[in-house]
């Protein structure tokens, strides 16, 4: 179903637009949105209408997994052939961080030969973690 978004592009979608090209039935692809907004994989924007929701890009760190690319120059491979689809735009992968609240830690990234201060973008703001392991035992059990 993710995939039938990628192709139409983005923004919303009608549900028949996205089901004639998932190649379903109206109605099976109905259940499938319908269940996907309780766990915000879609959006219903409008009456008959969805796009893509916030858990895509959870999704899509499990695909990585999925075609083993957890090693990290695949990884960083798979980041710069995105960089050169989008005519040499900045691709970063976040992930949720794993400690002291909600937040998100860069993991990896494909720049080229950007330079992120002119674009307005500090080194920090990008490898933003929300705060430091302590350096207590469960700190150093956690780390280990």
């Amino acid at each position: 179903m993710q995939k039938a978004f990628v192709t139409l592009g983005p923004g919303a979608h009608r549900l028949s637009e996205i089901a004639d090209e998932a190649g379903l039935d109206h109605s099976t692809t109905g259940r499938i949105l319908t269940v996907g907004t309780y766990n915000k994989t879609f959006v219903r924007v409008d009456r008959g209408k969805y796009q893509l929701g916030t858990t895509v890009a959870e999704l899509g760190l499990h695909a990585l997994a999925a075609d083993n690319l957890t090693d990290n120059d695949e990884a960083h491979e798979a980041l710069e052939r995105l960089r050169t689809a989008t005519d040499n735009g900045l691709v970063f992968l976040y992930m949720l961080a794993q400690f002291g609240g909600a937040g998100r830690q860069c993991i990896d990234m494909a720049v080229g030969d950007s330079d992120l201060e002119e674009l307005g973008m500090t080194h920090r703001a990008i490898l933003h973690v929300t705060r430091s392991l302590r350096t207590g035992a469960s700190g150093r059990t956690i780390l280990a």
